[in-house]
């Protein structure tokens, strides 16, 4: 039997790190800025591109977090909505949009690093989480995570 994991899986792992990586390197920002500043373009440029990142990760984190209270409240396995497209769509929320718009919006490349940070924490840490959802669901996760990818979005998952 499937040890129990939290609604949360690995997730209050990987954000509480990233977010202290977040918070310091945004003070080496401001302590230092001509170290780590990009002003190879116009600071509105970055933060035109920050905004988009940022709007696209709250739609998507919001759109993951709502699908996740509906399925883990029913004892599912999530392959609806954006897990339909990938399997860890709250993650990716974070590591592709969330982080990076935010290292855009401080122009700031140091800042950008904390989504390369939190893709390595979910590369050392998902296994557990993937572990546990192999063990609770068996073959029907077992062809699920065959057909759909972790982070990025890919064609959706054909319920079978």
């Amino acid at each position: 039997m499937a040890r129990e994991m939290t609604i949360w899986g690995v997730g209050r792992l990987i954000l509480f790190s990233s977010l202290a990586w977040l918070g310091a390197a945004i003070a080496l920002t401001r302590l230092f800025p001509g170290l780590f500043l990009m002003d190879f373009l116009p600071p509105f440029v970055f933060l035109v591109a920050g905004l988009f990142l940022l709007g696209v990760g709250v739609m998507l984190w919001i759109w993951s977090l709502s699908t996740l209270f509906d399925g883990f409240s029913q004892g599912r396995l999530l392959i609806d909505g954006p897990y339909a497209y990938m399997r860890h769509p709250l993650y990716s929320a974070f590591i592709l949009f969330i982080f990076p718009g935010t290292g855009f919006i401080f122009s700031s490349w140091l800042v950008l690093t904390t989504g390369l940070f939190a893709f390595i924490l979910f590369k050392i840490f998902i296994g557990r989480e993937e572990d546990y959802l192999e063990q609770k669901f068996g073959r029907q996760y077992r062809e699920y995570a065959n057909m759909v990818r972790p982070l990025l979005p890919g064609a959706p998952y054909a319920k079978g």
